[in-house]
């Protein structure tokens, strides 16, 4: 590895332990290949960023720029995995409730950009993602008269979905959301019998179209890539703070969920 890559790695670890992302998310530092960038419609995120929640709305881009020297391929031979959680549901390093699962994107391949040393990764066509995509939507802040009334109505529904916790009226905390890029291996790629509870339904005539916050719960991105034997080329990360407008769309999110439950799917 040169000196330059040596740098850059250091520098992106050196933010990932500030932030807790290592050991929160992963245990320790993995042997990074470049640099992770997401992009979204409207902004490109610095590393370790405070972002506004609205521009999470689009789905993002991923953009890898390799470091010198490393082992990163592209290629269509090439595929890769692209894994969004956040590890802070109620609070931070939630272990409790595990991980949220907010987009699992497999079979990327990445295409080199004329005119510039990065690349973009994209979905093999026809192929959906395992887990849609879900934007941020972290609890209300701890100040606003939206935690009252959320402290007071928002426990029903956790409850009654058997979470192991309250939603209370301090969860308005900024959430940390990882995005990590791992290599696919040769026997191993995920599959959507790797999460079971999304597929399975008790109610035909009433079919799951989409993953509710109990299935997306959970979940510890490291023990599933290590199932996998996928190693981790790209960390990136930021936070997003609560606003009224997350609360509202907490609500809807909880709402599907205890509508699935009620119906046995």
């Amino acid at each position: 590895m040169s000196t330059g890559s040596t740098t850059q790695t250091q520098q992106i670890i050196s933010l990932l332990e500030r932030d807790k992302i290592v050991p929160d998310v992963l245990p320790s530092a993995p042997d990074l290949q470049g640099k992770l960038d997401i992009v979204y419609p409207t902004h490109v995120i610095s590393m370790g960023e405070t972002a506004d929640r609205v521009i999470t709305k689009d789905i993002p881009v991923v953009r890898f720029t390799p470091f010198p020297n490393s082992s990163f391929q592209a290629g269509p031979e090439a595929r890769y995995t692209v894994i969004m959680v956040d590890s802070d549901l109620t609070h931070p390093n939630d272990r409790l409730s595990g991980q949220v699962r907010h987009w699992l994107l497999s079979g990327v391949v990445f295409e080199e950009q004329a005119g510039t040393d990065y690349y973009i990764g994209k979905p093999r066509e026809g192929v959906p993602p395992l887990t849609e995509y879900l934007e941020c939507a972290p609890g209300p802040p701890v100040s606003s008269s939206a935690s009252v009334s959320c402290f007071a109505t928002c426990n029903v529904p956790y409850r009654l979905l058997g979470f192991p916790f309250s939603y209370h009226a301090n969860q308005g905390h900024a959430h940390r959301y990882t995005f990590l890029l791992a290599r696919e291996s040769t026997t191993s790629a995920p599959q959507a019998t790797d999460f079971p509870s999304t597929q399975l339904t008790h109610a035909p005539s009433f079919p799951k179209t989409s993953e509710n916050l109990a299935d997306r719960s959970g979940f510890n991105v490291h023990e599933y890539l290590e199932k996998k034997q996928m190693p981790v080329v790209g960390v990136s990360y930021f936070f997003v703070g609560p606003d009224v407008e997350s609360l509202i769309d907490n609500v809807g999110v909880m709402g599907r969920t205890v509508v699935d439950k009620v119906m046995g799917r």
